[in-house]
């Protein structure tokens, strides 16, 4: 059975890049190489530091992906001759952000479903901050044939959609734990913050360090500063401590799920819990396996 994965690869983010990379590993199929045109520019004019630019570079040369498509009518014609396709992870779902590149994927758009015919199936998909959808949402939302969400807020906001949709809808971690894709270091120094956020110029954004290459530095160090997800996820991957601004959904949501409120917990713990949230991406697989078959 064919597939291809549709989700927001090419990026600066090193967390968003490696998502893609990780769910697609793990899943064993290609990422369907399509951007929507005016938000890989708004994304190209956000690069400031050196790490944004070497994290947009080698999302566009390295990453597992199909030939790269230059429309949505081409890029749905070859979905459509597929048997299925995995929609996400990241937040896919959020669109007419002001604040961002999300602006520029106006709905309706291929990441609800839009004219795809073939098996959709949405992969640890996420609402951002947004807390409902809209009822023409919605009527994407229903159509889809395996729903799984990354996050509390945007699973909410499925059950207050209808039960019928919720009992159908999955909540399952972040596919950045999924599979090993670096050897933490043993090795502790340094305090970073992990991100730009706040002009804060002690940052490893400030190195010019691929997404794989980030996670490496990060478990290299003995403290760490950030208020992103995928900070937090590179902190607990690499048994770094960290402080954590909790000032989105998600954050708090993983925050919580690893009880961090209680202080940094043991490397025993830690992996404990990755070994859960990656036996819920296999028990996933399993299901796209039934579906697709």
């Amino acid at each position: 059975m064919a597939g291809g994965i549709l989700t927001f690869h090419r990026n600066s983010n090193p967390g968003s890049v490696m998502q893609a990379y990780c769910l697609s590993r793990f899943l064993g199929v290609p990422l369907i190489d399509f951007t929507y045109p005016k938000r890989i520019e708004a994304i190209r004019r956000l690069c400031y530091l050196p790490g944004d630019k070497s994290c947009l570079e080698w999302s566009e040369k390295e990453l597992p992906t199909t030939k790269r498509f230059q429309s949505e009518n081409e890029t749905v014609e070859f979905i459509n001759s597929l048997d299925y396709v995995v929609i996400g992870s990241d937040e896919v779902w959020k669109h007419g952000d002001v604040h961002g590149p999300h602006l520029l994927c106006q709905f309706p758009n291929l990441y609800f479903g839009h004219k795809i015919t073939c098996k959709k199936i949405a992969y640890a998909a996420s609402l951002g901050h947004k807390s409902k959808f809209s009822i023409r949402e919605v009527a994407y939302l229903d159509k889809f044939d395996l729903l799984s969400v990354r996050d509390q807020l945007t699973f909410d906001a499925i059950k207050n959609i209808s039960v019928d949709l919720a009992n159908r809808t999955i909540l399952i971690p972040d596919p950045t734990f999924s599979i090993k894709f670096f050897e933490p270091s043993s090795k502790k120094e340094g305090v970073k913050w992990l991100e730009s956020s706040f002009g804060h110029t002690n940052s490893l954004l400030n190195s010019s360090l691929n997404p794989i290459q980030w996670f490496e530095a990060v478990s290299q160090l003995k403290f760490a500063k950030t208020r992103r997800m995928h900070g937090l996820i590179a902190c607990l991957l690499g048994n770094t401590p960290v402080s954590v601004l909790c000032d989105r959904p998600k954050v708090q949501f993983l925050f919580e799920s690893f009880s961090l409120a209680n202080g940094w917990p043991d490397s025993v713990t830690i992996n404990a819990k990755i070994t859960e949230y990656r036996n819920k991406h296999e028990s996933f697989r399993k299901l796209i396996k039934i579906l697709v078959d």
